[in-house]
């Protein structure tokens, strides 16, 4: 296949994970366990820095490309294969620092091919994941901290790499970093007609911020597929004041009451263990696809389920395979990822139509 096909943007992160006998790390340095916090400004940062120092010079940890764009995209690169390495292209930003140099190699070795802008003043950015309690619990911290960073003139030295893909992925996480390029992007792909802009958007709480709020409606006519779950689809609709009793009627309206700049727009949430639903504009009708069961037991890490099944589903795509073969690929790549200790996936991707 053809290199340099899908480009994605969004905000790159180091994962750093460490498996802990017991929680005294986590009691000395004020952590509230099994959950997620993100520290800004000067003094947390700087109390991030020693906690990170201390992990990584007294305990074995792991280290895992992360961010949801990358998360998507390296689940793409596994499903195509490795004689396939660098269909994908990741554009974002970090830091001049040792996570950085470690970030680039690692999702080289994921086979896709990092387009990074380097800023000289501020950290990559991470994520410590603690797991502890057996596997129970998951306490993570994180910075954001260049990823933040990104400035559109660096799109623009490389936009060979736009011109040359014919599918493009961001977060609505990146509208908080730069809103400007993702547009650069979605209006490229318009002007280029047979280009497919996807989104995904990533959170509940981007719905209830002002400065995710209005970029995501503006961008969301440019898009030929937006993904999310359930939560997240629950909060548009909120934020929309639609009045909807069943999660398929918020697919549809997404699909159908909101400006459509393509000829196709396909809404497509996932639900946990509940199917797939999927909706197109032009039309009332929702398809529904189910997922695979697995046992609890076998469950170690939902943390990027999310956008493994966003990869799968594009892996399939890039090869014009059928909605209901990327939709299966999806909930594959979804099923295995959940079953690894941090966002990863198994050596080789066994998918099969």
């Amino acid at each position: 296949m053809a290199k340099r096909q899908l480009f994605g943007i969004g905000n790159p992160l180091l994962d750093i994970i460490a498996v802990l006998n017991d929680e005294k790390f986590i009691d000395k340095h004020g952590l509230k366990k099994n959950a997620a916090t993100v520290l800004e400004g000067g003094e947390a940062e700087k109390k991030y820095e020693k906690l990170l120092d201390e992990l990584v010079s007294n305990f074995g940890v792991k280290y895992i490309v992360g961010g949801a764009v990358n998360n998507a995209l390296r689940t793409f690169q596994w499903v195509l294969g490795e004689n396939n390495e660098g269909v994908a292209t990741s554009m974002g930003c970090i830091g001049d620092d040792i996570y950085g140099k470690r970030l680039q190699q690692e999702i080289i070795k994921n086979g896709v091919n990092p387009c990074y802008m380097i800023d000289k003043e501020t950290p990559t950015g991470t994520c410590i994941i603690l797991v502890s309690n057996n596997n129970l619990n998951h306490t993570s911290c994180a910075i954001i901290g260049a990823a933040q960073r990104f400035r559109k003139r660096h799109l623009e030295q490389n936009f060979d790499l736009v011109k040359e893909a014919r599918l493009f992925y961001t977060s609505a996480f990146f509208l908080g970093s730069d809103s400007e390029s993702v547009f650069c992007i979605a209006k490229h792909a318009l002007e280029s007609e047979k280009k497919i802009f996807c989104l995904n958007l990533a959170a509940e709480y981007i719905m209830s911020k002002a400065k995710f709020c209005k970029p995501l409606l503006e961008l969301i006519p440019y898009c030929d597929f937006v993904f999310g779950n359930e939560f997240e689809a629950a909060a548009f609709a909120k934020m929309k004041n639609w009045k909807v009793n069943e999660m398929s009627e918020v697919v549809v309206k997404m699909a159908n009451e909101i400006e459509a700049k393509k000829k196709e727009r396909w809404i497509i949430i996932t639900q946990r263990h509940l199917p797939i639903l999927v909706a197109k504009n032009g039309s009332n009708k929702v398809q529904a696809f189910p997922v695979k069961e697995i046992k609890n037991e076998q469950i170690k890490d939902t943390n990027g389920a999310g956008d493994a099944f966003v990869g799968g589903f594009l892996g399939q795509f890039i090869q014009n395979k059928t909605l209901a073969i990327c939709v299966k690929c999806g909930i594959f790549a979804a099923t295995e990822s959940i079953q690894q200790q941090g966002m990863t996936l198994p050596p080789k991707c066994l998918f099969s139509e």
